[in-house]
C-alpha cells in the first residue's frame, strides 16, 4: 500500500491541480496538506484516502 503522502502526490498529479487547489477540494490549509506530503502523521488517514477516491471518481464523472 503506498504511503498517504505519495496518494496525494499522484492524486494532484493525475488531477493536474496545485497544493492550494488541492487543500480546498479536501478542506484543509495548504499547510497541512504540504505537512502530510512530507511524509508528517494525519490522525485521519483513512477519511482523507475516501475523500480523495470520492473526489478521483466525481472529477471522472464531470470530464
Amino acid at each position: 500500500m503506498e504511503t498517504l503522502a505519495e496518494t496525494i502526490k499522484a492524486w494532484r498529479h493525475r488531477a493536474d491541480i496545485s497544493a492550494r487547489e488541492a487543500a480546498e477540494k479536501l478542506g484543509m490549509s495548504r499547510r497541512t496538506l504540504e505537512h502530510i506530503e512530507q511524509g508528517r502523521p494525519y490522525k485521519n488517514e483513512t477519511i482523507l484516502r475516501l475523500a480523495i477516491e470520492r473526489l478521483e471518481a466525481t472529477d471522472g464523472e464531470t470530464k
